[in-house]
């Protein structure tokens, strides 16, 4: 591939990967960001002021191959964020930019949507969770999955560019956010956490196996056009929790409570859809993902977390 590969969202979590797995693959890498001064996984780093129905994105698109648009008020924001703000943001700026890679003749745009456009959890058939998958009715159920489903109806129904949206679960990882990066913090401070009488399973992601999705969507030769749910593991939340405890060198503390209970409690204190993600299924079917994309992961979940502890290792020095 000669030209380069737009990553927007550059420096965040998942784009810091990406953008390094671009460039051990031989690919040219032009990121945009809205803060950071310097990132050495990009050739070339345009700072855009921000991410909105106006920005500007000729320049970011002119002469590249593919664009991957990772920028976005993820979930972890949802919280702060207006439902305006998601749209703008979300829909807005992502319409937007496709409209400019059509213009610029940008050959395939691969899109980083979210699991949360099928739904919260998987639901019960014959006494087993559904495995969710793109072809599924869509099922959000909050505004960030909303948005994310506008989005990718919107990329799917431009005409002239090749779409790849890919639909990940929760992503682990060093460098985590959100909901694992505070479970992570708690068991550092020795909290027990009432996960052991919890038999349920959920699909995750570690940040480099989405990496190589995404370099597998940029340079798949034929188009692929659909939408794509991916995920490398499915763990129960102890086992997760274990599996955490061990990447960080600590004992994990688990003690059990019953699930109704847990869920009865956290919603007492306004937390019940956490409640309700820490107890439920949610089962991603990744076949055609694999087979579209040539796709399987490279990183087993314990090398995936492994990360985290060598992070931790880092600040404590």
């Amino acid at each position: 591939m000669k030209r380069p590969v737009l990553v927007t969202g550059a420096s965040g979590f998942v784009g810091r990967h990406v953008c390094a797995a671009l460039r051990d693959s031989g690919i040219a890498v032009r990121g945009t960001t809205r803060r950071a001064d310097s990132l050495p996984q990009c050739d070339e780093l345009i700072r855009i002021g921000g991410t909105g129905p106006y920005t500007r994105w000729q320049r970011a698109v002119d002469q590249v191959d593919a664009v991957v648009h990772l920028a976005a008020v993820t979930h972890d924001g949802v919280d702060r964020a207006s439902s305006d703000l998601l749209h703008e943001v979300n829909v807005a700026a992502t319409v937007a930019l496709a409209r400019e890679a059509v213009a610029a003749g940008v050959r395939r745009f691969v899109f980083m949507s979210s699991i949360k456009v099928n739904g919260e959890a998987s639901p019960r058939v014959a006494g087993e969770p559904l495995r969710l998958h793109g072809g599924l009715q869509p099922a959000p159920q909050d505004a960030y999955g909303h948005s994310k489903l506008e989005a990718e109806r919107a990329l799917l129904g431009l005409a002239g560019l090749d779409v790849v949206v890919l639909r990940p679960p929760l992503v682990y990882g060093a460098g985590q956010k959100g909901n694992l990066d505070s479970l992570a913090r708690a068991m550092r401070r020795g909290i027990p956490l009432p996960f052991s009488a919890i038999h349920n399973r959920r699909s995750l992601i570690g940040v480099e196996n989405l990496a190589d999705a995404v370099v597998a969507a940029v340079l798949a030769e034929a188009p692929v056009e659909r939408v794509l749910t991916l995920a490398d593991c499915e763990l129960s939340t102890p086992a997760l929790a274990r599996a955490m405890g061990d990447a960080l060198g600590i004992e994990s503390r688990l003690w059990p409570l019953p699930p109704w209970l847990l869920r009865g409690g956290a919603s007492l204190l306004g937390r019940g859809a956490l409640a309700a993600r820490l107890t439920g299924d949610l089962v991603v079917d990744s076949t055609a993902a694999r087979a579209t994309l040539d796709w399987s992961p490279r990183l087993s979940v314990e090398e995936g977390l492994s990360g985290i502890g060598a992070a931790r290792k880092t600040l404590a020095r």
